[in-house]
């Protein structure tokens, strides 16, 4: 192991290999640490402020980095070298960061961190700014994460004296640079605007200053590539899978879900399937459950009561296995589907992905597994130690953002979620049955209807910044002022506000309901 000190980011003070000082020529610590990659490609680097070195050495390097494509760190003192103001042009689940688990995010600190040498190489002949040690680190986070890098931080790496407040900077103008240099120039443009009406804040010089400064290459032609295979695991089921169906209305649909899992090289060890229809003197449509023998156990269970939310959770209750499969009840899964899908578990030692589910002949966007914004309620795979009070939330029932909300819960307890596009399921999207058919809600006789959905602020409320809040709110209008009728931006604003209003106070009683 390698241990690169600096202070505070500006210059190295000291440097080890294995407990032994060594001396480096760059004395600048983003140059002395890519010339450490190269003096010593097979070794783990590790860096920290010489504050918090202390300690760092009994820390379990390579428990923390399990994986070869794993950059973590951790900011001991709570800061952050952006603005809170990254939030109003990035609203995604990897900006908001829970300081109490390992979590995803592109966000990191010289503080205290790590990675392998050869995985910080990948990085050698991209032009990122080496005067800013945080930034540095975050430019390789955040270009890095869309090619397979997996990057955390982790409290594993905290000292004792761990601060529980998390302390933005106030450098505006190093803001601007950021986005000038990760995001399209529009987004320059939406950040002054949204400073200025959200934080009265006139950004006019870091605003020319980013325009007009050259933008560099972002250079996209590297990738990292998670192990999908493991020769030593191939077509040995070592875990027990449990599937999880809601269905209602999709009968034939279903049979077809069941006689692929049939067919199956690696069996499952029980399909849950939660049948719903709102008609009380109605029964189950699903007669070839037991007219038919299975190769696996079925556990059915017939409710009245509709709603993917509550169908699921009831599901869980009733999951045994090592890992749960959440399927939708109108997909086709491949013969080798489970087996394929084992053998990546061993590979990544993933907790939860989401694996591609398309249309038949729709064109799959991404090549490499990465980590997750989202989460597929129909097409992902969680390990079960993983649940505990993890359910999915009734107040999206009915609506959209469940999944979503679900993949956070798992996220704020330490879970990160892959996105596999190698496994692959077809999503036939039944014309009949299922969950989405419209339903008459309490807010639709409301003067001004709710924009967005109130289950969509729901997820706002809960999972977000004040800041990403308002960045999502200037996308939505935006957007929206193209698809209606309205072309006054006085009128159309006023109106969206109300909505934007109505939707948060019936968000509210959603919440206040399903606590």
């Amino acid at each position: 192991m390698i241990l690169l000190v600096h202070h505070r980011g500006k210059r190295v003070q000291r440097v080890y290999s294995n407990g032994d000082q060594i001396s480096c020529i760059n004395h600048i610590p983003a140059l002395a640490l890519l010339e450490l990659a190269e003096n010593y490609p097979e070794e783990l680097i590790v860096w920290c402020e010489e504050r918090f070195e202390e300690g760092v050495n009994e820390l379990k390097w390579q428990n923390i980095l399990q994986n070869r494509l794993f950059l973590v760190s951790y900011s001991c003192s709570g800061r952050v070298f952006l603005p809170e103001a990254i939030g109003l042009i990035d609203t995604s689940v990897f900006t908001k960061i829970n300081r109490d688990v390992r979590y995803p995010t592109w966000l990191m600190s010289g503080d205290r961190g790590g990675i392998y040498a050869k995985t910080l190489l990948v990085f050698k002949g991209i032009e990122i700014g080496v005067d800013h040690f945080d930034y540095f680190l975050s430019s390789i986070a955040k270009r890095g994460m869309p090619q397979g890098l997996l990057a955390y931080s982790d409290p594993k790496l905290a000292d004792a004296s761990q601060p529980n407040v998390i302390k933005y900077s106030s450098d505006n103008a190093l803001l601007y640079d950021f986005v000038k240099a990760h995001y399209k120039n529009r987004w320059l443009v939406l950040l002054f605007f949204q400073q200025l009406i959200y934080q009265k804040k006139v950004a006019v010089l870091d605003l020319i200053t980013a325009i007009f400064k050259p933008k560099k290459p972002y250079f996209q032609s590297f990738s990292l590539t998670i192990p999908t295979h493991c020769d030593s695991f191939s077509n040995k089921n070592s875990n027990t899978l449990d599937v999880l169906i809601p269905t209602t209305g999709r009968g034939k649909y279903l049979y077809d879900v069941l006689t692929d899992l049939r067919e199956q090289t690696v069996l499952p060890k029980k399909v849950i399937i939660i049948e719903q229809n709102p008609e009380q003197d109605s029964t189950t449509q699903l007669d070839y459950l037991t007219a038919e023998k299975w190769p696996f156990e079925i556990d059915h269970t017939f409710i009245h009561k509709t709603g993917a939310c509550n169908a699921r959770n009831i599901g869980l209750e009733k999951v045994t296995a090592e890992w749960v499969f959440f399927a939708d009840d109108d997909i086709r899964i491949p013969v080798n589907f489970i087996a394929n899908t084992d053998d990546f578990i061993a590979a990544s030692e993933s907790d939860a992905f989401t694996v591609s589910c398309l249309r038949k002949g729709e064109p799959e966007p991404l090549k490499l597994i990465v980590q997750w914004r989202a989460f597929g309620s129909g097409c992902s795979f969680v390990k079960v130690s993983c649940l505990e009070d993890v359910r999915f939330d009734l107040a999206f029932e009915g609506g959209f953002g469940e999944d979503a909300d679900f993949g956070m819960q798992l996220r704020n307890k330490g879970f990160d979620i892959l996105y596999n596009p190698f496994l692959k399921l077809t999503h036939l999207k039944a014309p009949v049955g299922g969950f989405r058919h419209k339903v008459k809600q309490v807010w639709d006789d409301e003067e001004f209807l709710p924009k967005p959905a109130p289950t969509v602020m729901v997820y706002q409320l809960k999972h977000t910044t004040q800041l990403q809040r308002c960045g999502f709110k200037t996308i939505l209008f935006l957007k929206f002022f193209r698809r209606q009728a309205n072309k006054n931006p006085f009128s159309y604003f006023r109106n969206m506000q109300k909505r934007w209003e109505a939707s948060k106070k019936w968000a509210k009683t959603l919440i206040d309901q399903n606590r």
